[in-house]
């Protein structure tokens, strides 16, 4: 389902390496993404499965992508 709503809003066409390396925690230069990656942050069966829940994690990565972008915040 997470994956419906990324695709569906035209998301990952804002996604570039380094927003991708944020994600993956392979980042040179942020300590927290390297601690803790977004990716280990999230309920992957939820996500998967529950619309419910996948809306909201969806949510939340649009607004990290647009803090990250310099949109929000």
């Amino acid at each position: 389902m997470l994956f419906y709503y990324v695709i569906k809003s035209g998301l990952w066409r804002s996604l570039d390496a380094e927003k991708l390396r944020f994600f993956l925690g392979i980042a040179p230069r942020l300590h927290l993404s390297r601690d803790r990656p977004l990716w280990k942050t999230f309920p992957w069966a939820a996500a998967i499965f529950s619309p419910r829940r996948a809306r909201e994690i969806f949510t939340w990565l649009e607004y990290r992508v647009e803090l990250f972008d310099g949109k929000a915040g």
